[in-house]
């Protein structure tokens, strides 16, 4: 079972994915969250496989969530923009 995780500040976008990743078996989306902020301490709590990651994001974006990270994920890239 492949872990995820999705980050992304705009509901509508995480619903799209979550939508989609449902269609794949062997996918478990195990955490949400809209900031790079509480997308690290989601991460820590469940230490997803990989992340859905939005690289626009208010205050932090993509690239500071990971930085922000000790364990890195492998790391899908999404963008409404």
């Amino acid at each position: 079972m492949l872990r995820v995780m999705l980050v992304d500040d705009e509901r509508l976008a995480r619903q799209a994915l979550r939508q989609s990743l449902a269609r794949i078996e062997d996918v478990e989306i195990v955490a949400e969250a809209e900031s790079a902020a509480s997308g690290r301490e989601a991460f820590m709590h469940k230490l997803p496989h990989a992340v859905f990651l939005d690289v626009q994001m208010p205050r932090e974006d993509g690239f500071d969530f990971l930085r922000g990270l000790e364990l890195q994920p492998k790391v899908v890239f999404v963008t409404a923009h």
